[in-house]
């Protein structure tokens, strides 16, 4: 199993996309009061996404092919760019760096950000060791350029100590939930149609 790499045009040309957190819960409910119960296991929590993209000619067709083939059914995944993201609200593009190793849990120190800007809006969305979150709160950087962004899905991984995060083009490592993924329909004026559905990889 590996990673492999997507087609360059598969944002450019996306028609339809659906993109959902799946939360792994389970509820229990009272025969006799009604009350409920909910067991629930955030770090279980997995990037869900199903696409569709505009039909291609014939020459166009051959990285997509080729792509299909890759990915062997479930066997290999790829950096699943997040679909209609174009950063964060805020406009802010500077470099992100995380402060200090062994972080665990809803939230991250960072630094290396410029001092007393806006860096993200609740809902924005960001990348940091291969693992995709939604920030959960406004985070401006104090005067020292650092600051803490916080976010519902855990950490599987402490990342290391002045890693990355990727805040432009954020994504995922996804496989295919199909064992059949070599599969296109095809269209009259020799075009030919690709859709895609998977979940994250971990």
């Amino acid at each position: 199993m590996s990673l492999i790499t997507a087609p360059s045009s598969f944002l450019s040309i996306l028609t339809d996309s659906d993109v959902w957190l799946e939360r792994r819960d389970f509820e229990t409910r009272s025969l006799f009061t009604k009350k409920r119960q909910v067991l629930s296991y955030p770090s279980a929590s997995c990037w869900m996404v199903s696409v569709s993209f505009a039909p291609r000619t014939d020459t166009e067709a051959g990285e997509w092919r080729k792509f299909k083939m890759a990915l062997r059914g479930r066997e290999n995944w790829f950096q699943c760019p997040m679909p209609q993201y174009f950063g964060p609200a805020t406009g802010y593009s500077g470099a992100i760096k995380v402060d200090g190793a062994s972080q665990t849990g809803f939230a991250l120190n960072l630094k290396g950000m410029t001092p007393s800007a806006a860096i993200f809006e609740a809902g924005d969305i960001f990348t940091v060791v291969d693992q995709c979150f939604v920030v959960s709160a406004d985070l401006t950087a104090d005067g020292s350029g650092e600051g803490q962004v916080t976010f519902d899905a855990p950490l599987r991984t402490s990342p290391a100590d002045d890693a990355d995060l990727e805040i432009a083009a954020p994504y995922f490592l996804c496989a295919s939930t199909d064992s059949n993924t070599a599969r296109w329909r095809g269209l009259p004026g020799r075009r030919s149609a690709f859709t895609f559905e998977g979940a994250e990889h971990f």
